[in-house]
């Protein structure tokens, strides 16, 4: 049986974490069938969250799953939970817009930048956007990184998987590309919201580290930090959370590698 740490309030969370690997592979490979997927897209437009999404831009299997609630689940929960009506938020790696449609959908929302390096994925962020006329929404094309450079190697192997060419491991696949950067202190330049306080969610395979240890002055207005953090050649998950609470946050609450930082 393995178990998953966490000191998250949530039940489902806290259920999930004791149940064993294979009888919640069971569940999802059942929920996350082609069949049921083809059914999602045909019959419905929002997610059993509350997310209303346009289906067809994704493939059956992964229309299911972010139907079902089980696509980045934990960071779709803690971003429910923490995000308030009229937040800011800036999204560093927006995949398939699942939390912005989640959050847009369910949230009273002032503005939303989604910023995501695939450039596989742009057009379909632009497309969930075009669903939420009521709602500021920017779409950033761009690799958050700090090496100074204007573009950097960008890997997209699976649907799963896209990471920066650095966090990149030598033995993996996919396709290559070469993508404009920028720091988080540009996209909040370019967003005109240096001086705006906002949300940040973040989920850049790794690339978080370098944004904590090179770019702390960016945060500054940053009241809560949703994050997934992964250890990198140079930083540790330990070293990056030390790190946001020597610059004044807390961990309130985390499941597995995801967790939610408070401003004190």
């Amino acid at each position: 049986m393995q178990r998953v740490p966490t000191n998250s309030t949530s039940l489902e969370r806290r259920i999930k974490s004791v149940l064993p690997m294979r009888v919640k592979g069971f569940i999802n490979r059942h929920l996350t069938s082609r069949l049921v997927g083809k059914v999602i897209q045909k019959y419905f437009r929002r997610s059993l969250l509350g997310a209303y999404y346009d289906f067809t831009v994704v493939e059956p299997r992964v229309a299911a799953s972010i139907f079902f609630g089980l696509w980045e689940s934990a960071e779709i929960e803690f971003s429910k939970r923490h995000v308030r009506d009229h937040d800011v938020i800036v999204e560093l790696g927006s995949s398939l817009g699942a939390t912005l449609a989640t959050l847009v959908s369910t949230k009273k929302i002032s503005r939303y930048i989604a910023v995501e390096a695939n450039p596989n994925r742009i057009d379909q962020l632009h497309r969930i956007s075009r669903l939420f006329d009521c709602c500021d929404i920017t779409i950033i094309g761009a690799a958050v990184d700090y090496s100074g450079g204007d573009e950097v190697d960008f890997l997209s192997s699976t649907i799963l998987e896209s990471k920066v060419g650095k966090f990149a491991k030598a033995t993996e696949q996919g396709d290559w590309y070469s993508v404009h950067t920028a720091t988080l202190s540009e996209i909040l330049k370019q967003s005109d919201l240096q001086d705006s306080d906002y949300v940040l969610i973040t989920d850049i395979e790794g690339a978080e580290s370098d944004l904590f240890f090179e770019d702390l002055e960016s945060l500054r207005n940053c009241g809560k930090i949703l994050c997934e953090l992964e250890s990198t050649h140079c930083y540790s998950v330990d070293q990056q959370i030390d790190r946001l609470e020597q610059a004044g946050y807390e961990m309130v609450e985390f499941y597995g590698d995801v967790y939610c930082f408070v401003k004190s």
